[in-house]
């Protein structure tokens, strides 16, 4: 009899707590999204898929729309005012995303116009902002929330 009761206490508790989660929104996604790759985001795209780019990102206008959005408003290089940055990761500390291209490489020195964070193992989907320090430089690695663009 008290297992039963323990069993319907334990459903009751988490059926409260499945509907008491707040929806995360909608995605409102900027307008910059719906223009075509640049040069450089290809070469990106291309670097980090390799042979899959058509399959993975070309041909699959979700994947395209989202990598567009991840790269155009969710990731920012901003200068960093503080002197010691040692406490912030840094870039170096993640491990490269290989799944599709075993041959990328980290850079040996950063270069901002042609950087291309798409190599690291991020938390895309992270809730929280990320913040890396890019090494030999005051610069800071600042990956948005996706949440931060969404709308009731």
């Amino acid at each position: 009899m008290i297992n039963k009761i323990n069993f319907v206490l334990i459903l009751l508790f988490f059926s409260g707590n499945l509907f008491s989660q707040k929806s995360l929104g909608t995605i409102v996604f900027p307008q910059e999204v719906s223009s075509p790759l640049t040069v450089l985001e290809q070469e990106q795209l291309l670097e980090v898929f390799g042979d899959s780019f058509d399959q993975m990102v070309l041909n699959n206008p979700t994947q395209l729309r989202n990598m567009k959005f991840l790269l155009r408003s969710r990731i920012k290089i901003v200068a960093s005012s503080k002197k010691d940055l040692s406490q912030i990761p840094s870039l170096s500390d993640l491990d490269l995303f290989t799944t599709y291209n075993q041959n990328i490489q980290r850079p040996a020195t950063f270069d901002k116009s042609n950087f291309n964070p798409l190599i690291y193992q991020f938390q895309w989907f992270s809730p929280i902002q990320q913040i890396y320090r890019i090494e030999n430089t005051d610069l800071l690695l600042q990956i948005i929330p996706q949440h931060a663009f969404t709308k009731n």
